[in-house]
């Protein structure tokens, strides 16, 4: 019984001498050993929730890869040559979107936006894509941007599949165009898991690196298919309804639609009045190209939307489906998105811009 209580008593004492030592030091510690990830350019926003600082240049990390993120005066990604960058706030073309169109994992002349601009080089093109955006922000940063004297010409928006849930679960549109996070977000697990990782930072990364690698070994023995699961709120909803309680506990997955599309419409109404052209893109995740049809929800929604609301739809599921089952599902997968990831890869990204070269009249006539 003795040296039980001497075992304990050395465990405990061992446990908080290593939290003091983490809540002392643990962030000289991780940043010492470089076991931090550089997340990039992120940063608050007063009026549309979130957007990326102006000015940076750096490497940053997109899980295994790493990548080069410029942005411009204006905090907007643009290639890393200064003198190449956008100085004018007369934009001939603008794409908005989320971490699809910021292009994460790759330098910018190897995402869509980088082919995009390098194609129409006469014209001052702009990304004001960002990561974890959806309409509500697309539409608060629209107005933002108009009432600080930008001109856009033309703006594509493309639409994500993610952005649905995003509504569903993480921002509030105001009566005075700016976005805050729903209460949802702000749960008690949340406020822990932030304390843990401000008091204990060196405990919570070793935790997360761990967690990674166990994710990691468990994907390498699935096939391509299994790591995307057909049954995930996220992107499911296109191929099946999801009631509130499991959409993220706020609304269900066709009234999040719902509010997206009345997001959309007051971004479709501001582009008008300002003599904008509305180019409204779409495109399938992995798990649409193993689940969904080439007739996917996703892109009837915004056919039909786009009707009345813009000059332009460009649908890339025929394109993504076609080429898929030409070459096999799972093949097509492994050659244009990130391994394990939902993001387009290189391939995929060129894959994209070949497609808007092709459907779209403005690169048509440019």
């Amino acid at each position: 019984m003795i040296w039980i209580k001497s075992i304990l008593g050395i465990f405990g004492r061992t446990i908080l001498v290593w939290l003091a030592i983490d809540f002392f030091i643990g962030n000289y510690i991780i940043n010492f050993f470089g076991l931090v990830p550089n997340p990039g350019a992120g940063v608050k926003h007063d009026v549309y929730h979130h957007d990326l600082k102006p000015s940076y240049d750096d490497i940053v990390d997109w899980g295994e890869y790493k990548y080069a993120l410029c942005t411009n005066q204006f905090g907007f990604r643009d290639t890393c040559d200064k003198d190449s960058q956008l100085k004018s706030k007369e934009i001939d073309v603008a794409f908005l979107g989320d971490s699809f169109t910021q292009g994460v994992g790759l330098d910018w002349d190897k995402t869509y936006v980088g082919l995009s601009s390098a194609s129409l080089k006469k014209l001052n093109v702009a990304n004001l894509g960002v990561s974890s955006y959806a309409p509500s922000i697309y539409y608060s940063k629209l107005k933002y941007l108009l009432d600080k004297g930008f001109k856009i010409k033309s703006l594509f928006v493309a639409i994500d599949i993610s952005d649905i849930a995003d509504e569903a679960r993480s921002y509030l549109l105001l009566d005075d165009g700016s976005v805050i996070e729903r209460e949802q977000m702000k749960r008690k697990f949340h406020i822990l898991k932030q304390f843990n990782k401000w008091a204990f930072p060196f405990s919570y990364r070793l935790n997360r690196i761990r967690l990674d690698i166990k994710q990691q070994s468990l994907d390498k023995i699935k096939t391509i298919k299994e790591v995307h699961v057909k049954d995930n709120p996220l992107y499911a909803w296109t191929y099946q309804d999801y009631p509130a309680e499991f959409f993220y506990g706020f609304v269900n997955s066709r009234e999040a639609l719902n509010i997206s599309k009345s997001h959309m419409t007051k971004l479709a109404a501001l582009a008008k009045a300002n003599n904008i052209q509305l180019h409204v893109v779409v495109y399938p995740w992995p798990a649409q190209v193993f689940y969904d049809t080439e007739d996917s929800v996703q892109a009837k929604v915004w056919k039909d939307f786009c009707e009345s609301n813009c000059s332009e739809f460009i649908n890339t599921f025929p394109d993504f489906f076609a080429s898929a089952d030409e070459i096999g599902k799972e093949f097509f997968v492994e050659k244009i998105y990130i391994p394990r990831d939902v993001h387009f890869n290189e391939e995929g990204n060129k894959f994209l811009f070949e497609v808007l070269k092709r459907k779209s009249k403005l690169f048509k006539s440019n």
